[in-house]
């Protein structure tokens, strides 16, 4: 799968990635709002490694890509697909992209790239959920025109405390409906 957006490339990960993924993976940052902690180098080879033998699938049921600056050349973030449904359908996103990387639109570029070949091959819904204080992904999922489908109090275990998730989800029709 390669997905590309303006500034951006969704793609498989090769093992020259790995000192890239390894400054996304490290950054306490990055993990502010992710349910784990950042990794050290060992733990990071050893995912990376896990996520290029899971595109030996068939179909697999989720798919971790990096996404790739197209000027840099570099990882600048990865993006998560899970599928709900065999016919891979309905799809839950999640994504993570460098601090140096925040603010710049790149997250919206990858979110908005995706959508739009998963809805080009018959998808149906895409949705995501976030811990409800999470302000940036929740504005970048409402700028994108996803609708909050709702809270799960004090749902997720997060870094010794309760959390709230908060789900956004949209659908084919509603994301065409967005597009001029």
């Amino acid at each position: 799968m390669l997905i590309t957006g303006e500034n951006i490339v969704i793609r498989p990960f090769s093992k020259p990635d790995l000192q890239d993924y390894y400054e996304l993976m490290s950054s306490e940052e990055v993990f502010e709002y992710e349910l784990s902690y950042a990794l050290n180098f060992e733990q990071t080879t050893q995912e990376l490694a896990i996520i290029m033998e899971n595109y030996r699938r068939e179909k697999p049921t989720t798919l971790t890509l990096g996404v790739e600056h197209r000027i840099f050349h570099k990882i600048i973030g990865y993006f998560t697909i899970t599928y709900s449904d065999p016919a891979q359908t309905v799809a839950m996103i999640g994504f993570a992209f460098h601090p140096a990387f925040w603010r710049k639109g790149l997250a919206y570029q990858t979110i908005e790239a995706f959508v739009n070949y998963f809805f080009a091959q018959q998808g149906i819904r895409v949705f995501c959920s976030t811990m409800g204080n999470n302000e940036r992904t929740i504005k970048l999922m409402e700028k994108l025109g996803f609708r909050r489908e709702g809270t799960l109090r004090q749902s997720l275990w997060a870094k010794n405390r309760l959390c709230d998730e908060a789900f956004f989800g949209i659908m084919r029709e509603e994301w065409n409906n967005t597009k001029p």
